[in-house]
């Protein structure tokens, strides 16, 4: 199967307590921090293609600080220690990229490992499937460049929580349509055009809400209005360009999109109050979830252990069942945590 360059195999996310690493990596966080004795020292959170890592850098700390900003692209020499149960980098070198370094911001940030040709043939089927005539005027206007689609689909689904990778918008839109097709043979009384309008268009609102900088961020617009608003938007402003529109299909698929829309305390803009609305809601809950525990599993299960670091958005540990035979490591971590590491880990 050909992949989107294939499965991310290196990196700092992948490597063992121990190993040495040499590339390139973007700064997402900065803190600077004292040793009891008041000597200063920088702790980074830094990503590459695998994800994200917390590195820690001793000397000319200050420096550092007044010299660094979230999204500067560096080359770092490091080793990889563990701190307190958990994988982070021991920076031995490091300098700002210049012209001679062959790299761009989207090779530092992580992308789907799915066959993603194969996924948009999928999507595009179900995009053409839509026969309401409304339905399909409606999103052959959304869809009109090919620019804005492709776009689209190249995003996140989301910021930190679920499908947080180049085409997780995709992997998540495909696999929604997948799981509505299989629900609809069980509940056939839903409308399967505006089910599926519904899931297409439910995360548009991204496409202004997302900025890439050498990792996920919300803009400005995003942050202060909600994706969730720009999409519904997005969406009413072309719906009512389209004359003779049906009003009562205009409102239902309006209400899909506030109700598919969930907020940071996990909660939709408006509660589902149609089937097709109810039946979004608890498939976006399925796949968000799901995508979740594998990312946890994946990436914070340490090498011969079975439980996970804390999370603090599910309040528990997250179990790997492995191979029968053996007791499982006691879970790593505690419980205390930020709110803010809550509030931004949601999505």
């Amino acid at each position: 199967m050909n992949r989107h360059n294939g499965p991310v195999k290196t990196g700092l996310k992948h490597l063992d307590v121990g190993a040495r690493f040499l590339g390139f990596c973007v700064v997402r966080k900065i803190q600077l921090k004292f040793k009891n004795s008041g000597e200063p020292y920088l702790v980074l959170e830094l990503g590459d293609r695998s994800g994200r890592l917390s590195a820690r850098l001793w000397e000319d700390a200050r420096q550092w600080n007044e010299a660094l900003h979230p999204g500067t692209i560096l080359k770092v020499k490091g080793k990889i220690q563990s701190f307190h149960g958990f994988k982070e980098l021991k920076i031995l070198k490091m300098r700002p990229v210049n012209d001679t370094d062959s790299v761009e911001i989207a090779q530092l940030v992580p992308a789907s490992d799915r066959d993603v040709e194969e996924l948009k043939q999928q999507f595009q089927s179900y995009l053409d499937g839509v026969r309401n005539p409304y339905l399909q005027t409606l999103l052959q206007a959304i869809f009109s460049s090919r620019e804005v689609l492709n776009t689209y689909l190249q995003l996140p689904a989301g910021k930190l929580w679920h499908h947080n990778y180049l085409y997780g918008m995709l992997e998540h839109l495909v696999f929604l349509l997948d799981l509505a097709a299989t629900v609809l043979r069980h509940y056939p009384r839903a409308d399967r055009d505006l089910l599926f309008a519904g899931i297409i268009c439910h995360e548009l609102g991204k496409l202004k809400a997302f900025r890439l900088k050498g990792y996920i961020d919300y803009s400005d617009v995003g942050r202060l209005i909600s994706a969730g608003v720009l999409g519904y938007e997005m969406v009413k402003k072309e719906a009512d360009q389209i004359g003779d529109f049906p009003p009562e299909l205009k409102k239902n698929l309006l209400h899909i999109l506030l109700s598919g829309a969930i907020q940071e305390e996990k909660a939709p803009l408006v509660a589902p109050m149609t089937l097709e609305a109810i039946i979004l809601n608890k498939l976006k809950e399925l796949d968000v979830q799901v995508n979740a525990f594998n990312r946890v599993l994946e990436k914070d299960v340490m090498p011969g252990e079975k439980w996970s670091k804390y999370v603090p958005l599910l309040e528990r540990f997250v179990y790997s069942s492995g191979p029968a035979g053996g007791e499982p490591e006691a879970p790593r971590g505690n419980s205390e945590t930020h709110d803010s590491e809550k509030a931004e880990s949601r999505d």
